[in-house]
């Protein structure tokens, strides 16, 4: 499913690179793109979490692109949602130890 989805996206790529005579426009999210795409052909979520970090500044700008990736590393990668058991484990520590939360 995902190998499909991948040759869809290059397809499409490769598209705007044809309609755009001098190639791809030099812009931080298509380079974005372009590397996710990579870092989901080696499936890699380390690398698309390194990737998210080094372009915050830019996805920040779009905020549908954050939570859209949320969504990609979830289904693709089978990465857990933000939050979820990890801040309920947090808040449990914190209420045992006698911290506010």
């Amino acid at each position: 499913m995902l190998d499909e989805k991948l040759e869809d996206l290059q397809e499409l790529l490769q598209s705007y690179e044809s309609m755009v005579r001098r190639g791809l426009p030099d812009t931080p999210l298509l380079h974005f793109i372009n590397l996710l795409v990579k870092a989901l052909e080696h499936r890699s979520l380390k690398l698309i979490e390194t990737l998210e970090q080094t372009y915050s500044v830019s996805l920040a700008r779009e905020p549908l692109l954050g939570s859209l990736l949320q969504r990609i590393k979830q289904v693709y990668l089978g990465a857990q949602p933000a939050g979820g058991m990890q801040n309920i484990m947090s808040t449990m520590m914190q209420v045992l130890s006698g911290g506010q939360s």
